[in-house]
């Protein structure tokens, strides 16, 4: 498969991955989150003359990354909002 295609699909991933996390934090999508997106995939098809599969790998650590930090920031506001994980003194020492 060509690598600009893969590029391409990459970033629609990463575009639809931050909008779904900024969905499920209860905002709209960013504008500057998408042009983040894109600046990112710029800068890793910058790579592809120095390899095309490596850059093809680092796009979809990318991806891998974003996904983490998506699924990692729902995760903490979701525990700010349930009152189950509320620290009480006992807790704390």
């Amino acid at each position: 498969m060509n690598v600009q295609k893969l590029f391409a699909i990459e970033f629609f991933i990463s575009i639809g991955i931050s909008s779904w996390g900024a969905i499920k934090q209860g905002y709209m999508p960013w504008p500057p989150n998408i042009v983040g997106a894109a600046v990112a995939m710029g800068i890793l098809s910058l790579t592809e003359a120095i390899s095309p599969e490596l850059s093809v790998l680092l796009g979809a650590g990318f991806i891998l990354a974003l996904i983490v930090a998506t699924a990692e920031t729902t995760a903490l506001r979701s525990r700010k909002r349930s009152p189950r994980f509320r620290r009480t003194s006992a807790m704390m020492y």
